[in-house]
């Protein structure tokens, strides 16, 4: 490896990979310009034998966002708000004590705003210029505690692997025992992926050598598909420009939560308060449209409805099914395109929300292999692909491979 960026050649298979290894390469304009240059090609890319994926809008696709000036309205709402839960939240503690604790609500529901922004930002259309795309990106990922660099490569690699061994919380793989794996489950939903999403950025400070053992422990290879997930995250711990952009965003985030915990004095433990609501949204919306999801559904997701009123407060999220046949079109456009047989909601997205908690999750893999309706064929593993996981990494010279230079 020479030079201060780590190049990527995933193989050629499967077009989003081609946007991981470009975004990894270039940034965001490599990503950018993949997205636009290819978009026909990945929403034509099928992913289920029995429904093949719909041809896209492209006049819809391929113009430019139309609706900037309503995420820019948005952008300036949960800045504002995130302001007020950092610095305006102490003073109405200090005038009206725990009777305050209403004014939790309004926050915990800043959250799926704030995501589904920077969401827009990972698919280059939350604004039209480049470099303010970027900016309000970091800008929101700083404000919400999250490394973007990280957060762009991971949900590229999730719409790419969806559903992979990885991305299965709901399904237990028989490693560690079922009582641990039943707790850690319950604790990912109630705020656990968010306490994940701040954490994360702490790897950007560890050796490199110890990032790459945590890579490599945190993705199993029991699939295909899965050694490029782990060489792709592996390929970010060992790009330097992108661990001192990580380190830099993460010392902005806790320069700006420190700050607040000063206002809030003696009240500190409602900001945690405030950020643990925050959390909890974020981590139950995090796996609902894969929840109970088998391999062979469509593009692994599910579209769920909701009243039409709420679409703008998740940024259209329940018809996740549309986004990821359609990840370059706009939240805006979604509803428009989600309108076919094959698109149809599966359930409220509330619901399907609160069904995440049964007590039989995370399903038993071997109860998992023989649901015939949600978890037909979920687990597929063969022992010489887990044998993989055991092996250190060995680059070939000259071969295909993520570290080549």
């Amino acid at each position: 490896m020479t030079g201060s960026e780590t190049r990527i050649e995933l193989p050629a298979t499967g077009e989003l990979s081609g946007a991981v290894a470009i975004e990894a390469n270039t940034g965001a304009r490599g990503a950018t310009q993949w997205h636009r240059g290819t978009s026909r090609a990945l929403q034509a890319r099928p992913k289920s034998r029995e429904i093949p994926a719909i041809r896209p809008n492209s006049a819809t696709e391929s113009r430019p966002n139309a609706n900037y000036r309503l995420n820019l309205f948005l952008i300036c709402v949960v800045l504002g708000g995130t302001l007020f839960q950092l610095f305006g939240m102490p003073f109405v503690v200090r005038g009206f004590g725990m009777r305050a604790g209403w004014v939790l609500l309004p926050i915990m529901l800043l959250q799926p705003l704030h995501w589904g922004l920077i969401h827009e930002a990972i698919h280059s259309h939350l604004l039209p210029k480049r470099r303010i795309n970027e900016f309000c990106a970091r800008l929101l990922s700083i404000t919400l505690g999250s490394p973007f660099d990280a957060t762009r490569v991971g949900h590229l690699v999730h719409h790419r692997f969806s559903r992979h061994s990885y991305d299965r919380p709901d399904v237990y793989d028989g490693r560690g025992d079922y009582a641990l794996a039943w707790l850690r489950y319950r604790g990912r939903l109630f705020g656990g992926v968010y306490l994940g999403l701040l954490a994360s950025s702490l790897i950007a400070f560890v050796p490199v050598s110890l990032g790459v053992r945590l890579m490599e422990n945190a993705i199993p290879i029991d699939e295909e598909g899965d050694t490029r997930v782990r060489r792709t995250f592996i390929s970010l711990v060992l790009n330097v420009p992108k661990r001192r952009r990580t380190r830099r965003e993460f010392a902005m985030t806790l320069a700006l939560y420190g700050a607040s915990a000063w206002f809030y004095g003696a009240w500190w433990p409602m900001l945690f308060a405030t950020m643990y609501v925050r959390g909890v949204w974020h981590s139950f919306a995090g796996n609902v449209a894969h929840h109970g999801v088998s391999l062979d559904e469509p593009e692994r997701a599910r579209n769920y409805s909701l009243p039409r009123a709420f679409g703008p407060l998740v940024m259209n999220q329940h018809l996740h099914l549309t986004h990821h046949r359609h990840p370059t079109a706009p939240w805006t456009s979604l509803a428009a395109m989600s309108r076919s047989e094959a698109e149809r909601p599966h359930d409220n997205y509330f619901r399907a929300a609160f069904r995440q908690v049964r007590r039989c999750y995370p399903i038993r893999a071997s109860r998992a292999s023989k649901s015939p309706t949600s978890y037909a064929g979920i687990v597929s593993s063969t022992a010489h692909l887990a044998a993989l996981s055991d092996q250190p990494h060995r680059p070939t010279p000259g071969g295909d491979d993520p570290w080549a230079t």
